[in-house]
């Protein structure tokens, strides 16, 4: 019979290594991107959605100015349904999909 401690050791391990190994490889990633990812203008601000459009040039310069860049590969999740966040993503570039779950669904 299998020790149960070793069924739930390895799959355990297994997934702290490939999360491992996908942050040094985002990492890699943005650090070579870096150099070309700008911080968005208050003009792509203004142009990215209602949120920002309303908001006074000054506070959206200063806004702008906080922004740190994030690199997410396809597959990756920013967050989920319910989670507390602690962050304001705005998306330069690329696509995302939305899922919503219902409260009874699983």
């Amino acid at each position: 019979k299998d020790f149960p401690f070793i069924q739930w050791v390895l799959p355990v391990w297994r997934r702290w290594t490939r999360t491992r190994q996908r942050a040094r490889r985002r990492a890699h990633l943005l650090k070579a991107a870096l150099p070309t990812m700008a911080r968005p203008t208050v003009a792509q601000l203004q142009a990215s959605g209602a949120l920002f459009q309303s908001w006074p040039e000054d506070s959206l310069a200063a806004f702008a100015d906080t922004l740190l860049p994030a690199l997410f590969e396809e597959g990756d999740y920013i967050c989920h349904q319910g989670d507390p966040s602690h962050f304001v993503y705005v998306l330069m570039s690329g696509s995302v999909d939305v899922v919503v779950r219902k409260e009874d669904s699983r």
